[in-house]
């Protein structure tokens, strides 16, 4: 599968990646800084001028998807996740983000869509169920049943919209107990994220 182009390596501003590629997990941050700021143009020239001189790791393959994902670029996007997983295939999260990614196409059918959760179950999916340990809940039917939600987007976000008024609904039912956990960045806090905190 063709690799997104890359830099030509005579490149004018590879300079400023020079300054950094031998310590490749500051790299790493810097691009993730750029990322966390929305700065996905940016990152995307650092990203691509890593790769042009080289780099090729599979992280900078998943920041480059990232990016064009964010751009709204999804098939490239697809590839760049594509090639991520071809240079690390034990990478649950490049697979992840290869599944995500795809999704997001137009052009994805059914039958791609089940067959890459598939090859998701198959590679990283099979041996974690076999070492699966039963659970220890009390199974009395009548206590409230406790339903926990994961999530980075506790704030005013698309998936909010979508799903809020499910969550907030728990607390009209003494039947179900919900328990939010968040990984949003507290710089992201809004007041959507003080009524889930409630």
């Amino acid at each position: 599968m063709a690799t997104p182009q890359l830099l030509p390596k005579s490149s004018p501003s590879v300079s400023g990646y020079s300054k950094i590629k031998s310590a490749p997990e500051e790299l790493l941050k810097e691009i993730n800084r750029l990322c966390a700021d929305s700065q996905w143009r940016e990152a995307e020239v650092l990203i691509r001028q890593a790769l042009a001189l080289g780099d090729d790791r599979s992280e900078i393959y998943r920041a480059l998807g990232g990016c064009l994902a964010s751009l709204a670029r999804g098939a490239e996007a697809a590839r760049a996740f594509r090639t991520a997983l071809l240079i690390d295939p034990t990478s649950a999260q490049a697979r992840t983000d290869l599944i995500l990614g795809l999704d997001h196409l137009e052009t994805t059918g059914y039958e791609q869509s089940l067959f890459e959760r598939q090859q998701f179950w198959k590679a990283h999916g099979v041996k974690r169920y076999e070492t699966r340990k039963p659970h220890l809940n009390d199974r009395d039917p009548d206590r409230p049943l406790r339903v926990g939600y994961v999530s980075g987007d506790f704030r005013f976000h698309s998936a909010m919209m979508v799903c809020g008024h499910i969550i907030l609904g728990h607390d009209h039912s003494p039947a179900i107990k919900p328990y939010l956990y968040s990984f949003l960045p507290h710089k992201q806090y809004d007041r959507c994220t003080e009524v889930y905190q409630a």
